[in-house]
């Protein structure tokens, strides 16, 4: 999906990761697709997108299934903002329910062993 992406005028904080003004993350719509829009601040975004490629290009990623990684879909011209593959579920970043852990070990366990 190599589409030019919308400008959207986003505002530090109002993103769906509130507190973390480095890197706004957002779900937004292109066509009939929904997908994350990540605009970053600080970091080097064609450095993120282009590791990400190359994660997705792997054994890790397009073929990975639960928990599953974003296919990066495009980098913005200006080279601070990457569009990538909305997935079900709720996002890395956001932390949950520590009771929850000894249900996801084999889950982490498959996901260590990948990235081994």
């Amino acid at each position: 999906m190599n589409q030019a992406m919308a400008p959207l005028d986003i505002e530090p904080g109002t993103g769906l990761n509130a507190g973390h003004d480095d890197r706004i993350v957002h779900r937004v719509r292109i066509g009939t697709v929904e997908v994350i829009r990540k605009r970053y601040a600080i970091a080097d975004a064609a450095q993120v997108h282009a590791s990400m490629v190359a994660l997705w290009a792997s054994p890790f990623g397009a073929t990975r299934t639960t928990p599953g990684m974003p296919e990066p879909l495009c980098l913005s011209d200006d080279g601070t903002t990457i569009d990538m593959e909305l997935l079900d579920g709720p996002m890395l970043g956001t932390r949950g329910d520590t009771g929850l852990l000894p249900k996801l070990v084999d889950e982490v366990a498959l996901l260590l062993a990948d990235l081994h």
